[in-house]
């Protein structure tokens, strides 16, 4: 019944729609767990069912004697193929002399169908993400406005600045600047792919051939839009004698998009399918076109449109009180030579007046042109007037903007965005609105007599009348650039025209948000109250579900076992209901045993008792015959007319139960010599023995487990290798070791290896092995320490420079005590930026004196960012289990960014700064890099406070007398519930963003799905409150210039031993503008320069003010302020754009890995400053991960911690993408402890 039921799944391939998804009755896991086990019941039961028909057949046809047919041991054999189908290969005579039968070639279907069976089920069951076929339905959507209401978009412009504020300007400005934002930002996309096509020489004439237009929709929806009513550009210069270039794009409805996902369509969003769904919608709407039409004119034919070259003009031209002489004149202007081409003139319809420029633009400018002399309502465009350079070129260029019924519109979502495409003056397109409406409006009757006043802000947004004044605009210029002066289109450049429909089409956009499916507007007011009406419309979906049916053409095979399991079960239930009587199962071993042993010797077998049957003996036919009770097998070759009547071969009726009869064997066991029997109880009890032996086993014995991988190994893999004693932390020491010394040459990221590492680490596995005790989760775990923390030992603390070699630190630091007592292993020093790049200007991130420059291994040459570049570095390639570095600003978030690691800075003052070299107690803090998540959260609980250390009194400000277990809150639910922000005016301006933001942006807003998915509430567009400020006046430099040249004295005079005497910041600066190894003047020295040239001091009012301001600048103008006004627990960005409000303010942050630069990324050079090229380093290129922030208020670091943990969890991007292979550590666990001691430490090549 369950194979029959499993049968009709697979070939009906029913789709369970909401039935599987996230939040469902069933998830999709939940499904595949259920399928699982239905196919294993089935398949069980199915071997179990075989087997028993086998053994049935066989046991009538060997008790059967008068059939003469008997049993060989091939087919005894049949019952293994079935339950160890390995038999058929080790024993592949029995399949040879079986396997031709009717009952062997059931066996073997049987075998080769119970191996597959549930792969079969898996393949054709199991619910799986399938595209349907589309169908044609009626969709819902909602609709608020009528089309190019500059009302309503002005009401729905997002801006802080209120009526209150700005009664006159608010709205306007503030649709100016999202018109600036996405007009530029298109444009200069569309613009990119021109440059593209002229790079690769397939630039065309031909409009059909040329690049369409594009815009980007909320971040994450790029949108396509078609050329349409193309028009012959030579045909027009033919007629009217004058350059015509005449081009109408046509944008998609975005309304769409909206109604897909109203819950009232019932479409499954990609969120509800795990972030995996997609669907495509193919919908019958109108739409929206804008028309440009660019005439070249001469100044002469200029005349009548420009006000200065009329005879009766005064001139100059006063721009801000321009003469209105149109009062006794025809607004028609008596007609002009260009009607034709514009369509002016009374016979083109009312209010289609020519329109009037108070002067001509200067070379490379434009002036607009979006009002008539009139106050009737009807003016249908805005015109463009434009200059080109020297020489005497004009164009006049008419925008204006209609619907068109000869479109549809195509949107497809997925998880990481969608794609809305415009599909217009297809023949074959059912969809076109015009096929939903045969009687639809186009041409002139449905031009828009709104969309001027929007086009009149999205114009001045763009400076395109700034010709008034000849400002010498850039985008006038580049589009006076594009004016035609031949009667052809240039195929290496695109027209003017159509880069105005390009900058245009996003007033199309914000003009179709909530407007009509239709062409018309049939409600009384131009906007609907209490949330709008639904209007409907024709579509054809097809949406990804969950589905049985298999989706690949390789699984259709699999059918065959389905179709073979269910046949073979009914052909079993067939012989069971017509062979009513049960007979003993001579084919099961112990029955077969019993059996034989009581046989008499056959010559059939002969020479098989040692080795077993091979060859002919599998053929050799078998019957059961019997002497009284005794029963007993015998070859066909002999025949003595005995056992027919066998009263031991009893038959039971089916009705009684499938219990097999007792077997007469066991009635013959007094007839066994007692010799026999004596060699039959020794074998018994030896195998008894040997079987005690087996299993007599410590109870605390731990299966065999493979050693993990260096490059993926977790504190919790380590807890695990030392409890079941694989590995112990003097084997974790050497291997990190001996990894150091294959990459250290190249890459630099340890700067010195503690020579007693080794010893400390055994010393460690002695307290565990032998005294049975550990100091914590870290217990015998090596560390890697940033060479600006302090340790009492004998690793030096440079912070890079040879000013500090040989210094001799008063104490460990607070951090590297705390790591002591939690039983680290202290491993060595990581390279850094000298002096936490506090040192000049002209440097490159990761070089210091001593330890060289560090290098990321994702890329050749790659920088590693931040001044914590060798922790990280470390981090990535498995060379330390866990990394600490320092944060003032951004180090240890931005290198942890760039080497695809975790890291955390946390709030200041959370962990003690006390003998770390300095560069200000304001905003520095030292923090985990590590692997994992759970590895920081470990490293941070290990390092944190104590509240009221002595050497830093920023830890009195720790609000719990207890460090948290910060590794307790990860949990892989972390993010139900989570109310997270994005801050997004904090990302850099459209049209400023590089090719690095923008895979950044777009892997940030490609991963919102998902955070909802795991159970977040995301708010979007969680702005700072004062960005502005934040953006024009922070003192970064200042904070560190004063706090630097005071708190380095401080450091200095506690040193022990000072073997420079270096005492103060003047004393620094000498002693490396005179050290050849410190390269000045290469690597500049102005940061010390600047700070001993200011007069300030950190007790100066300026300083203390501007240390004020930065707070407020990190706090209530930005996150604190961005937390408390939406009411978050967190706020979330890509790590690029996450972290230095958190410096102000003090705040905690974590990144975790998001993604990598693509395959096509263009490198850019970097090196931290200076000329980039100097350096070599390449800080975007190919491959290089970047990272995902989580921001929390201050001492949040336990949220953030488990935000950050569900996040990495769910995505686990670090394993995407790998170091490049050379710069990747061969040397493991199981290589580092086969060779022993590595030897001194020395041997690296690292300095001393």
């Amino acid at each position: 019944m369950l194979s029959a039921i499993v049968l009709i799944i697979a070939l009906r391939g029913p789709r369970y729609g909401k039935t599987i998804h996230t939040n469902g009755p069933l998830t999709a896991s939940s499904a595949a767990f259920l399928t699982s086990v239905l196919a294993k019941l089935i398949e069980l039961s199915f071997v179990t069912v075989l087997v028993a028909f086998i053994g049935q057949a066989l046991g009538r046809r060997a008790f059967k004697r008068q059939a003469g047919r008997g049993v060989t041991l091939a087919e005894l054999s049949m019952r293994s193929w079935i339950t160890q189908p390995g038999s058929m290969l080790t024993q592949w005579h029995t399949v040879r002399y079986a396997g031709i039968t009717l009952l062997g070639g059931l066996a073997l279907l049987g075998a080769i169908s119970a191996m597959l069976y549930t792969s079969a089920a898996t393949a054709l069951v199991q619910p799986q993400l399938k595209w349907p076929k589309w169908h044609s339905r009626v969709m819902a959507g909602l609709v608020k406005t009528e089309f190019a209401n500059p009302v309503y978009i002005e009401a729905n412009c997002k801006t802080p600045v209120t009526e209150l504020r700005d009664p006159t300007y608010y709205d306007s400005t503030c649709i100016q600047m999202e018109h600036a934002a996405m007009g530029y930002h298109n444009y200069f996309s569309y613009l990119g792919t021109w440059t593209d096509l002229i790079n690769n020489g397939t630039g065309s004439s031909d409009q059909a051939q040329r690049p369409k237009g594009y815009a980007m929709l909320n971040d994450i929806t790029t949108i396509t839009a078609p050329w349409v009513e193309q028009t012959n550009i030579t045909a027009l210069y033919a007629t009217h004698s004058v350059v015509v270039n005449n081009v109408s794009l046509a944008m998609p409805h975005p309304g769409v998009i909206q109604a897909a996902m109203d819950p009232i369509n019932k479409i499954m969003q990609p969120a509800d399918l795990d972030g995996l769904g997609t669907y495509n919608i193919r919908a019958s709407v109108p739409s929206p076109v804008v028309h440009v039409l660019c005439a070249t004119l001469t100044q002469a034919q200029l005349q009548p449109f420009v006000y200065e070259l009329w005879v009766n003009a005064t001139t100059p031209v006063n721009m801000s009180n321009l003469p209105l002489p149109l009062g006794d004149y025809d607004p028609y202007l008596d007609g002009t030579p260009l009607d034709d081409i514009f369509g002016w003139g009374p016979i083109y319809g009312e209010g289609k007046w020519p329109p009037i420029f108070a002067k001509l633009p200067g070379n490379y400018n434009t002036l607009i042109n979006d009002t008539t002399y009139d106050e009737q309502y009807g003016r249908d465009s805005i015109y463009l007037l434009g200059k080109s350079g020297t020489e005497e070129y004009y164009a006049l260029c008419q925008l204006k903007v209609s619907l068109t019924p000869a479109c549809s519109t195509s949107y497809n979502a997925s998880s990481s965005g969608g794609t809305l495409q415009a599909i217009c003056e297809d023949p074959n397109d059912d969809l076109a609105y015009i096929s939903s409406l045969r009687n639809a409006t186009s041409g002139n009757s449905s031009l828009s007599k709104d969309w001027p006043n929007i086009a009149s802000e999205w114009s001045r947004s763009l400076a395109l009348n700034d010709g008034a004044v000849n400002a010498n605009g850039s985008n006038a210029r580049l589009l006076t650039q594009l004016i035609l002066t031949t009667p052809e289109l240039n195929p290496a450049l695109p027209s003017m025209a159509e880069a105005l429909a390009v900058m245009a089409g996003c007033t199309l956009l914000s003009s179709s948000i909530d407007s009509p499916f239709v062409e018309f507007w049939n409600y009384t007011l131009p906007s609907l109250n209490a949330g709008g009406q639904f209007q409907f419309f024709n579509a054809s979906v097809r949406a990804q579900q969950y589905a049985s049916g298999g989706t690949e053409p390789y699984q259709k095979p699999f059918y065959i076992i389905l179709f073979a399991v269910f046949g073979l079960n009914l052909v079993a239930l067939l012989y069971f209901i017509t062979h009513r009587e049960w007979y003993t199962d001579f084919s099961e071993p112990a029955n077969l045993f019993s059996l034989a042993v009581n046989s008499p010797p056959s010559k059939e077998l002969a020479g098989c008792c040692g080795g077993g049957p091979e060859g002919e003996h599998y053929k050799v036919g078998w019957k059961l015959n019997s002497d009284n009770e005794h029963v007993f097998l015998e070859s066909l070759e002999r025949d003595d007319g005995e056992g027919a009547g066998s009263p031991g071969m009893k038959r039971r009726r089916f009705s009684e139960g499938f219990d097999l009869m007792m077997s007469p064997v066991r009635k013959a066991t007094g007839r066994f010599s007692s010799a026999s029997l004596r060699m039959a109880l020794l074998s018994f009890l030896m195998t008894c023995i040997a079987a005690a032996a087996v299993t007599a086993t410590p109870s605390t014995q731990i299966p065999f487990q493979p050693l993990p991988d260096l490059f993926t190994l977790t504190v919790d893999d380590i807890l695990t290798g030392f409890s079941t004693h694989q590995f112990s932390s003097a084997d974790l020491v050497r291997a990190y070791i001996a990894r150091t010394a294959e990459v250290q040459q190249v890459l630099r990221p340890v700067i010195e290896i503690n020579p007693d590492a080794l010893s400390i680490a055994q010393a460690l596995d002695t307290e565990r092995l032998v005294h049975n005790t550990t100091r914590g989760p870290l217990h015998g775990v090596p560390v890697l320490l940033k060479d600006n923390i302090g340790t009492a030992d004998q690793l030096n603390t440079t912070a890079g420079s040879y000013a500090l070699h040989g210094s001799i630190v008063p104490r460990d630091s607070t951090v590297a005590a705390n790591l002591r007592a939690a039983g680290a292993v202290i491993l060595g020093k990581s390279g850094l930026s000298e002096w936490a790049f506090w040192r000049g200007t002209n440097n490159s991130n990761g070089w210091s004196a001593r330890g060289g420059q560090v290098k990321g291994a994702y890329y050749e040459d790659q920088d590693p960012s931040g001044s914590s570049g060798g922790s990280s570095v470390a981090a990535a390639l498995g060379l330390t289990a866990l990394a600490v570095g320092t944060d003032t600003g951004g180090s240890v978030i931005d290198p942890a960014n760039i080497n695809g690691v975790v890291g955390i800075r946390p709030s200041t003052g959370l962990t003690s700064r006390s003998v770390v070299v300095p560069i200000t107690v304001v905003q520095d803090s030292v923090g985990p890099i590590t692997r994992t998540v759970k590895d920081a959260a470990y490293l941070l609980s290990a390092m944190a406070g104590p509240k009221g250390d002595p050497g830093d009194n920023y830890t009195n400000a720790i609000p719990f007398s207890t460090i948290p277990d910060y590794a307790s809150y990860c949990t892989p639910s972390g993010l139900h519930g989570a109310k997270l922000g994005i801050p997004r005016n904090i990302f850099p301006a459209p049209i400023n963003r590089t090719e690095a933001d923008i895979q950044q942006i777009d892997a940030f807003n490609g991963i919102l799905p998902l955070l909802a998915s795991l159970g977040a509430n995301t708010t979007d567009n969680a702005n700072y409150p004062d960005i502005n400020a934040y953006n024009t006046e922070a003192q970064f430099t200042l904070a560190l210039d004063i706090g630097f040249k005071h708190d380095f004295p401080a450091y200095m005079s506690k040193l022990k031993f000072n073997p420079t005497g270096v005492t103060d910041l003047a004393d620094l600066l000498n002693w490396t503008q005179n050290f050849r190894a410190e390269q000045y003047p290469l690597r500049s020295t102005d940061f010390w320069e600047d700070s001993l040239a200011s007069n300030l001091t950190t007790e100066s009012p300026a300083y203390l003010a501007a240390i004020a301001h930065n707070a407020y600048l990190g706090t209530n103008a930005t996150i604190q302020g961005a937390l408390d006004a939406y009411g978050l627990d967190a706020l979330v960005l890509p790590t690029a754009y996450s972290v230095r409000p958190a410096v102000y303010a003090g705040y905690p942050v974590i990144t975790v890995p998001l993604g990598y630069f693509n395959t096509t990324t263009a490198v850019v050079q970097a090196g931290g400053g200076g000329d980039p090229a100097v350096w070599g380093l390449n800080s975007v290129a190919p491959g290089i991960p970047f990272g995902l922030s989580f921001i929390g208020p201050r001492f949040g670091e336990a949220q953030i911690i488990q935000f950050a943990y569900a996040f990495e969890q769910a995505t686990m991007f670090r394993y995407e993408n790998l170091p490049l292979a050379k710069y990747m550590p061969t040397t493991q666990l199981h290589t580092a402890m086969a060779e022993g001691d590595i030897g001194c430490p020395d041997a690296l090549g690292l300095p001393k």
